[in-house]
This record gives structure tokens, sequence and C-alpha cells, in this order.
């Protein structure tokens, strides 16, 4: 039997080009989702054992990805990566989740919007990460659509 594996075809730049706006309008919307869900389950379950719901299913899903890539992560490393899903991931849902519960539903949209405006703002301040024109047009459009969110207009 032939041990030989044959990698897919990357796509074309043509099939790239129509993927991309879905994939992304796609994790925006499971995103956005999860916002949602976890306003309106936040007094029911509680925060605390909301985000440890929400984390566990995480990892539920990413375990069979850690179980193939295991070699690549010894067991001394397990306690940094274990900081490093706290300050990342724990933390930060757990306030969600709290202020989901204590604050209006415009606070946390605000929020959540100004969490990709404020990575850009570390990211060149401390990384030296370069803002071309693509990304100062949708930084713009960010900052508006948080402008938006937070004047309390309606149309």
């Amino acid at each position: 039997m032939n041990s030989t594996t044959f990698a897919a075809a990357p796509p074309t730049s043509a099939t790239r080009a129509w993927q991309t706006p879905i994939d992304l309008a796609l994790l925006g919307a499971i995103w956005g989702a999860s916002f949602l869900f976890m306003r309106v389950a936040a007094d029911d379950f509680g925060a605390a054992a909301l985000v440890e719901l929400r984390l566990g299913l995480g990892a539920l899903v990413l375990l069979p990805f850690l179980w193939r890539a295991r070699a690549a992560f010894p067991a001394r490393l397990w306690p940094r990566l274990a900081m490093i899903g706290a300050i990342n991931s724990a933390v930060p849902f757990l306030l969600f989740a709290w202020a989901a519960q204590h604050a209006p539903a415009g606070v946390g949209a605000i929020s959540n919007a100004m969490t990709v405006l404020f990575t850009a703002l570390i990211g060149f301040l401390f990384f030296g990460e370069k803002i071309g024109s693509r990304r100062s047009v949708a930084l713009l459009a960010g900052f508006v659509g948080v402008v938006v969110l937070a004047s309390g207009k309606t149309a």
C-alpha cells in the first residue's frame, strides 16, 4: 500500500477573491452571535459558569487539533499556555459575561467594537506594526461605526 499523502490543491486567487468576504461575514456572524447568546444566557447561568461552558465547548472543538500536534506542546509549556489562555480568553470572556449582566447592551457592543481598534493601536505603538492605506480605511470605518453606536441615534 502506498503511504504517500496527497495535499489538496491550493485555492486559486479567483476562488479566494469571493471566498474571503464570505469567510469574514461568517466569522463575524459567529463572533457576534456569541455575544448575543452571552447577553441572553448570562442571567440564567451566571458569568463564571457561562464562561466555563463557553471555554469548555471551545476546548472540545480544539482538542483533536491539539492531539494531532501534541509533540509540539511538551508538558513544560503547559503552564505558560495556561497563562496565555487565561489572559487572552478566560479573563476577557468573564469580564464580557459580567458586563452582559450589569451594563446596557450598547456598552458591550461598543467595548467589543473597540477591541480591534485598540489592538491595532497597540500593535502600531508597541510592536511597530505598519498601518497602510487599506488598514487605515478599515480602522476609520470601524471608528465611525463605534461613533454611530455610541451616539445613540436611531434611523
